[in-house]
């Protein structure tokens, strides 16, 4: 019999291992479209929550080349997959991988540009303690994005009210090909606003 928590909440043991398969065969698409939402540039650091089998790790790495990513997962069965995925990122400093919880970030205030969850804020328990640490870790004016696909049974309902609720603004919905996205904004001053909207980089390109 399967057993959803030890596959997909906290993965561990055989069960586990099934999870992670599952994560690898169907997870690319989404981890695509969620990063292309973000609109990244080259430079910018970049946190991953539940990063699994470590897909969006990798796709994140080939496009920040000037930046830095990190994770956070609590599952030792996805810390390997991830770091046999990403061992060449890793070894160059580029990628950091943490054993952590949303709810307890190991990072300093205003570490990151950007942070993403994808089908997994719906096993936060609670889900406020988490988002508010993603906002801690947040530079002002930084996108947190979360992603849904069907399978997981994640979804967007009263998402919206408790980002607000949590410190965010500029909250939208937007339907993926592969499910739902949420996007927020940490709050800016309008001096740090103008800087990041006349910054020259470009956004970088998903592969």
């Amino acid at each position: 019999m399967a057993d959803p928590y030890r596959m997909f909440v906290r993965p561990e043991g055989d069960p586990g291992e099934r999870g992670a398969d599952l994560m690898e065969r169907h997870g690319g698409p989404m981890a695509r479209q969620a990063i292309e939402a973000l609109r990244l540039r080259p430079s910018d650091s970049v946190l991953e929550i539940g990063f699994g089998p470590g897909i969006a790790l990798q796709l994140l790495t080939e496009i920040l080349m000037a930046g830095h990513v990190a994770g956070v997962d609590p599952s030792t069965v996805m810390h390997r997959r991830a770091t046999r995925r990403n061992a060449g990122a890793m070894a160059a400093g580029r990628l950091d991988l943490l054993e952590a919880t949303v709810e307890a970030l190991p990072f300093e205030d205003r570490s990151f540009d950007a942070a993403l969850a994808i089908d997994n804020l719906h096993f936060w328990k609670p889900a406020a303690a988490g988002l508010r640490e993603i906002h801690r870790v947040l530079r002002p004016g930084s996108i947190f994005l979360c992603a849904f696909t069907p399978p997981s049974g994640g979804h967007t309902a009263g998402l919206p009210e408790l980002l607000t609720r949590t410190g965010f603004e500029d909250v939208m919905t937007s339907a993926a090909d592969v499910g739902s996205l949420v996007t927020a904004r940490k709050p800016s001053g309008q001096l740090i606003g103008q800087l990041r909207h006349i910054r020259s980089d470009t956004p970088a390109e998903v592969p």
